[in-house]
Formats: C-alpha cells, sequence, structure tokens
C-alpha cells in the first residue's frame, strides 16, 4: 500500500515503518517451534523479502 502512495503522502512514511515492524516481528516469530511459525511465517518471510 504505501509503494503506491506518493512519497509526499503523509501516510507513505507511516506505512513504510510498519510494514519495517511488521517483518521484524515475522521474522522474530520463525524462532518458535509450532507449525504456524515454521510453514506460514516462513513462506511470509520468503515474499516479504524478495524470494
Amino acid at each position: 500500500i504505501a509503494r503506491a502512495l506518493p512519497a509526499v503522502d503523509p501516510r507513505h512514511e507511516i506505512l513504510l515503518s510498519s510494514a519495517g515492524l511488521h517483518v521484524t516481528a515475522g521474522l522474530r516469530a520463525l524462532r518458535v517451534d509450532e507449525y504456524a511459525s515454521n510453514h506460514w511465517l516462513g513462506t511470509f518471510a520468503a515474499m516479504a523479502l524478495g524470494a
């Protein structure tokens, strides 16, 4: 969403920051040993990192 907004839009930086925090939290959660973390978060992490 942030990338679709013009850089001068006041929501742009807020959304970029929020996305960064979300990715960081998701990557930390990969250390938890359960199905949701091991499978789905890994998939989303790969997508978030551009794999």
